[in-house]
C-alpha cells in the first residue's frame, strides 16, 4: 500500500497538470469559434447567429387580436423545441412580445403592421441574408392554432411537414385550395433552400402571376413584395405556388383528400369547386379535424366548443415539443426495440456521431463542454426572481431553478420527470463517508431549515464510470447487439 502511494504523489501532480491544459485548449478552441450571443430581445434581427445548416428556420407572425394571443400562447406551450430556431415576427401595436421565453434558438422582431404576413417574412428573411443559413423553412401565422398530435404519436410536428419536401416537391402546406386557382393556403408553408430563392427572388415575383379577382398579371407574388391591402396579399398568396410549379417543382399538402388523387392537379381536376375548406362544414360536408392537419384554423367561429375542449386536452397534458423533437427519439427507438427485438428502427440525427468520445463520456473531461464559449452550452439567461431580493439561492442549482420557472411558460414542466427519478441516486455515493466524519445525511438540504450536512445527488454516472447521455444510454447499446436493432445515420 505504502509502495502504491509514493508511485501516486509524482504521478498525480502531472495527470491534473495535464487535465487542466486539455480543459484550457477546449476552452481556446471554442474561443477560435464565433460563439452565439446569449438571446436578446430587439426590433431587428442584425444579432441572429449563425446557424447549424441543418436546423430549419421557423417564422410566426403575429398580428394583435384575442385569437390570436390565444393561439400564440399554445404554440408557446407546445410548438416550442430545441431542434430548431424560431424567429417571432410581432405586426404593429402589441406587447404579446413579452410572453416569448427568452432562450438561444428564439429571437424577436417587432415591426410596424405593414406589407401582410408574406411580405413580412420576405423583409426578415432577406434582412442580412439571414435564409441564407438555413437549408429548410416553416412560416406559419397566429390565425392557427397547434400543432395538435393524436397521444400515440410520437411524432415532432415540424417534421411532419419538413419531411414532405423531396427533389420534386418544394411547397407544404396543411391544405389546398383550387381557387381561383390551385394553391397552398399560407397560413403555414414548408419549403427548403431551392424553394425558398424562388420565393424571394424579385426577379421572378411578376413572372407567376395570373391575372384574377385580386390581382393583375403584373402585380408581385411570393415573398418579395410589400402587398398594401387584403386583395394585393391573397393574390400574392395564390400566386406562391405558381412561384414553386412554373419552375417545374410540385406541391402538397397534408389534408386526407388531397391524396386521393395522384397530384394537387389531379386533384382540383377532379374538384374543381373546391375552394377554402377551412368554412364551416365546407370538408365535403364536415370540419377538417386537427388530427389530420396539424393545425387548425381558429379565426372563423368553427367548432367552438369542440376546438375549447381540444385545446384544454392539450394544454393539460404533460407531453411537448420538447420531449417529441430531438434526441428524445433515442429514448423512443430504444423502447420500440425493447417491446419487439425483431424491429429494425431507423433513427436520424443531425451532428458528429459521438460514440465513446472522451470529451463526451468521461466526467472530468466532460466539464469542458460547460464552457459559457462553447458550441455546446445553451446559456440560458435567469431573470430576477423578487422573492428572493433578485438573489440567486444554491447556485448549483440555479439552471434547474430556471428550467421550473414561468419564463418557459410551462410552469414545472420537469416537475413530473423529477419526481419518476427523486428516490435514484446511483450506484453508491459519498453519504456513508461523509456520515463517518460527522456530516449526517440529510434528505433535502435545500429545505431552508437543514444545514451542515450531506444530500445524495442524482447519479449520471453508469457502474463502469462513463457518463450516460441520451444516445449511450438507449441508442448505441441496442445497435451493438448481434442483429442490427437500431439503425443510426448522422
Amino acid at each position: 500500500m505504502f509502495a502504491t502511494q509514493a508511485l501516486l504523489k509524482p504521478i498525480l501532480p502531472v495527470a491534473i497538470l495535464l487535465a487542466c491544459f486539455w480543459w484550457g485548449f477546449q476552452l481556446f478552441q471554442w474561443n477560435l469559434v464565433t460563439a452565439p450571443p446569449s438571446s436578446t430581445r430587439h426590433p431587428s434581427n442584425d444579432h441572429i447567429p449563425a446557424a447549424h445548416p441543418d436546423r430549419p428556420l421557423i417564422l410566426y407572425a403575429y398580428a394583435e387580436s384575442a385569437t390570436a394571443r390565444e393561439n400564440l400562447g399554445f404554440f408557446l406551450r407546445k410548438g416550442l423545441h430545441a431542434a430548431a430556431d424560431f424567429v417571432f415576427i410581432f405586426n404593429g401595436e402589441t406587447n404579446a412580445s413579452r410572453l416569448v421565453p427568452d432562450a438561444p434558438n428564439i429571437e424577436i422582431v417587432e415591426r410596424s403592421n405593414t406589407c401582410f404576413d408574406l411580405g413580412a417574412y420576405g423583409e426578415v428573411l432577406r434582412k442580412d441574408d439571414l435564409w441564407t443559413r438555413y437549408k429548410r423553412f416553416v412560416l406559419l401565422n397566429a390565425s392557427i392554432r397547434g400543432p395538435f398530435l393524436p397521444t400515440w404519436s410520437s411524432s415532432c410536428w415540424s417534421d411532419l411537414f419538413l419531411d414532405r419536401l423531396t427533389a420534386k416537391k418544394k411547397l407544404i402546406g396543411m391544405t389546398l385550395n383550387c381557387q381561383p386557382r390551385m394553391h397552398i393556403q399560407s397560413m403555414i408553408l414548408a419549403t427548403d433552400k431551392i424553394g425558398m430563392h424562388n420565393l424571394l427572388d424579385p426577379a421572378l415575383a411578376a413572372s407567376a402571376s395570373v391575372a384574377d379577382q385580386f390581382g393583375t398579371a403584373d402585380d408581385p407574388v411570393g415573398l418579395s413584395g410589400c402587398y398594401s391591402g387584403w386583395n394585393a396579399a391573397v393574390h400574392a398568396e395564390v400566386g406562391t405556388t405558381s412561384l414553386i410549379t412554373s419552375a417545374g417543382y410540385e406541391v402538397d399538402a397534408l389534408m386526407t383528400a388531397l391524396h386521393s388523387e395522384r397530384s394537387a392537379e389531379e386533384y382540383c381536376k377532379a374538384h374543381p369547386d373546391s375552394g377554402d375548406l377551412l368554412w364551416d362544414k365546407r370538408y365535403f360536408g364536415g370540419n377538417i379535424h386537427p388530427y389530420e392537419t396539424v393545425f387548425a384554423k381558429t379565426n372563423r367561429n368553427v367548432d367552438k366548443e369542440f376546438m375549447a375542449a381540444l385545446t384544454e386536452f392539450h394544454l393539460r397534458s404533460e407531453i411537448t415539443s420538447y420531449t417529441a423533437c430531438g434526441s428524445a427519439g433515442y429514448v423512443v427507438a430504444s423502447r420500440l426495440s425493447d417491446a419487439d427485438p425483431s424491429l429494425s428502427i431507423l433513427v436520424i440525427g443531425c451532428g458528429p456521431d459521438n460514440r465513446d468520445d472522451s470529451t463526451v463520456v468521461h466526467p472530468i473531461f466532460a466539464f469542458g463542454r460547460m464552457a459559457t464559449c462553447g458550441k455546446t452550452m445553451l446559456n440560458y439567461s435567469s431573470i430576477k426572481e423578487p422573492r428572493t431580493a433578485e438573489r440567486v439561492i444554491n447556485t448549483a442549482g440555479k439552471v434547474r431553478l430556471q428550467l421550473l420557472e414561468g419564463a418557459w411558460l410551462v410552469r414545472e414542466w420537469l416537475l413530473p420527470f423529477m419526481k419518476k427519478i427523486e428516490s435514484y441516486h446511483g450506484q453508491g455515493s459519498q453519504t456513508p463517508m461523509a456520515n463517518q466524519v460527522g456530516y449526517p445525511a440529510i434528505k433535502d438540504l435545500q429545505d431552508f431549515d437543514s444545514y451542515n450536512g450531506v444530500q445524495r445527488n442524482l447519479a449520471y454516472i453508469g457502474k463502469d464510470g462513463k457518463r450516460q447521455d441520451a444516445a449511450h444510454k438507449c441508442l448505441f447499446p441496442g445497435s451493438r447487439m448481434g442483429s442490427t436493432r437500431i439503425c443510426k445515420y448522422l
